[in-house]
């Protein structure tokens, strides 16, 4: 591996690169939420509730998507490295997920669409 830029090599590890066990992604588009569900709260969720139980930085990526290309019953979210895909992802089903798949490590079946592990 080359050398990194002194720089680059803070903020990564800043974020935790090297440490996660799971990586996960939300789509935060209204065109698969539809216009009466706002999937932002949803967003601010995942990422409190990751802080508050010390899984990020660390153990658990989060990153924001505008587009997991399912466009339907969304907020759609995939977690991995399962490959796990997930529908309607509203706080409350969101709340769900974090606590019983990126803590507990079992997958949510009620709001499971599909796998795709790596």
């Amino acid at each position: 591996m080359e050398p990194v830029d002194p720089e680059l090599e803070k903020r990564l590890k800043k974020i935790g690169v090297g440490s996660y066990s799971r990586h996960m992604l939300l789509c935060t588009s209204e065109s698969c939420s539809g216009p009466s569900l706002d999937p932002h709260p949803s967003w601010d969720l995942l990422k409190k509730q990751l802080a508050e139980r010390g899984l990020s930085p660390g153990a658990v990526y989060r990153t924001k998507c505008h587009c997991l290309r399912v466009c339907r019953q969304g907020p759609i979210g995939v977690v991995y490295p399962e490959g796990v895909w997930y529908q309607n992802l509203t706080p409350e089903n969101l709340q769900k997920v974090i606590l019983q798949h990126l803590v507990g490590g079992k997958p949510v079946d009620e709001l499971v669409i599909g796998h795709n592990p790596l």
